[in-house]
């Protein structure tokens, strides 16, 4: 069964992103356990680009992100992003579990009640900016 594991820890960071305390959350899959585990989140003055530096070509992960929208001034305009890496270079065991990993992700934040303005599905950096240049949000 894949789980989202150390819940605890993991709700404190998902809403610090939401709260503006922090500007992202980073989960990688852990083939041992079967489970997303916490592998770091960015400070409120984080970028994307810290994320992107992150992210690996042999591993899968979800993160939590929270997005300006270009041009946006207003910091009443919350908008959160889900990204979903699958790396290239991943296990086949990896790979194969990242829908489950993706969906336990998800009903978290469901569950959290924190809201996602989209799913950015990306196995490579291009993949990533494409996500975010298509809904008009800067990296």
């Amino acid at each position: 069964m894949t789980r989202v594991q150390d819940d605890a820890a993991v709700e404190k960071a998902l809403e610090a992103v939401f709260k503006g305390e922090a500007r992202w959350a980073l989960l990688s899959h852990s083939v041992k356990a079967n489970a997303l585990v916490l592998t770091g989140t960015g400070d409120a003055a984080a970028t994307l680009e810290d994320l992107a530096d992150e992210l690996s070509e042999a591993r899968v992960h979800c993160a939590y992100a929270r997005l300006p929208l270009a041009g946006e001034k207003s910091i009443a305009v919350v908008k959160c992003v889900v990204v979903a890496w699958c790396g290239e270079s991943a296990p086949a065991t990896s790979k194969a579990a990242s829908l489950a990993l993706e969906r336990a992700f998800t009903d978290l934040l469901a569950r959290l009640q924190l809201p996602v303005s989209d799913v950015i599905h990306a196995k490579t950096l291009t993949d990533l900016q494409i996500g975010l240049k298509l809904h008009d949000w800067r990296m």
